[in-house]
């Protein structure tokens, strides 16, 4: 397995995760336009786990400042801070185990590299996200926020500082 900073994303890379994110989310998963105002900013960092050249899964996110106007929709109590990074998306295919280990590990050190002081996330509580987001990666509870983005689920928005 190899774990890759996309330097310059294209849309090849695109329809790979979009496979990704169907396999692992079926009909909630995010569409290629979606994902793409993400991926083609200029300060987003978009990670990949590739096995025998394919996309196996990916961490991507940006500027919580960047993404502030939408997520502030569905978030009230967030504040548009601009040295924190937010991940915006995590998808794994089913089966491969500490995949996202070394994605956060990856993301992590290109955080620190650009000079973060924080990463944030909304994390699923359902599936257990938050949970392991909290125990193994020492990421802080800060609210629960019940049915995000009409989902159907509550999420837990968690911070961790970066150091």
């Amino acid at each position: 397995m190899k774990i890759e900073k996309i330097e310059k994303y294209n849309r090849k890379i695109g329809n790979e995760i979009v496979k990704v994110e169907k396999k692992r989310f079926g009909d909630m998963a995010s569409d290629i336009e979606d994902l793409e105002r993400t991926f083609k900013d200029k300060d987003s960092i978009l990670i990949v786990a590739k096995e025998n050249g394919k996309v196996i899964g990916y961490i991507a996110g940006l500027p919580l400042s960047k993404a502030y106007d939408w997520l502030s929709i569905y978030d009230k109590a967030l504040k548009p801070e601009k040295k924190t990074f937010y991940v915006e998306s995590i998808a794994i295919l089913p089966g491969y185990r500490n995949v996202f280990q070394k994605l956060i590990k990856k993301l992590y050190e290109e955080v620190k590299k650009r000079g973060y002081k924080k990463i944030a996330v909304h994390a699923r509580k359902q599936n257990k996200l938050s949970d392991v987001m909290q125990k193994r990666y020492g990421m802080k509870y800060v609210r629960t926020l019940h049915d995000w983005f009409d989902w159907g689920g509550d999420f837990d928005y968690l911070e961790k500082k970066i150091e």
